[in-house]
């Protein structure tokens, strides 16, 4: 491994309605939530928008989140987009 945390381990808590976490998962930002699992697995596109929305409502200008969390470590290798 290239010293990366798995993506199994940026994970969220089931907390939300289930038709939220169907909408979530069909749009491509985290695994099936149905199953027996408490948590989802972000996807690399999943992990990118919570990023984003994370800096909009609580980021300050010109702040970076660290390198060594496990949302920083996987958005280096997923491709920017022009949205």
């Amino acid at each position: 491994m290239d010293g990366q945390p798995p993506l199994a381990s940026c994970r969220a808590w089931k907390g939300l309605p289930w038709d939220e976490l169907a909408r979530l998962h069909e749009k491509g930002y985290i695994s099936n939530p149905r199953g027996r699992a408490k948590s989802v697995a972000f996807t690399p596109e999943g992990l990118r928008a919570a990023q984003e929305a994370f800096l909009l409502w609580f980021g300050l200008p010109g702040v970076d989140l660290p390198r060594d969390d496990c949302l920083q470590a996987h958005l280096a290798d997923v491709p920017e987009t022009d949205d």
